[in-house]
């Protein structure tokens, strides 16, 4: 299951039906549930692709947030790191080698 309550994030994923996101490099792949929490307490579930880009460095930030929602790298970088209590510095924090780029994609509608 994937999560999304970022409103940068979930705009994003809901006009365009896929988002860049940073999580923990071990998370599964695949199909998976997908819970999307918008404005006003809506929630909606539905499932969504999975699949792991590339390790979270500066490069890959300043390649990958245009399609994260965030206006830039180190917005979207300062955002996981906030949600995920985690260092990632720019690529190259503590944290940093433990957490991944992924992208996902809506493949039900499901209220969307």
């Amino acid at each position: 299951m994937i999560t999304f309550t970022d409103p940068r994030a979930v705009d994003f994923l809901l006009k365009h039906r896929y988002v860049y996101t940073i999580r923990k490099n071990k998370r599964p792949t695949g199909r998976q549930v997908t819970i999307v929490k918008g404005e006003r307490g809506t929630v909606w579930r539905t499932h969504s692709i999975v699949t792991r880009i590339i390790f979270v460095t500066n490069n890959t930030l300043d390649q990958f947030y245009k399609e994260s929602g965030f206006d830039s790298w180190t917005s979207w970088r300062d955002t996981a790191e906030k949600l995920h209590n985690v260092t990632l510095g720019a690529g190259s924090g503590p944290d940093a080698e433990d957490y991944a780029i992924f992208k996902v994609e809506l493949i039900e509608k499901n209220g969307f």
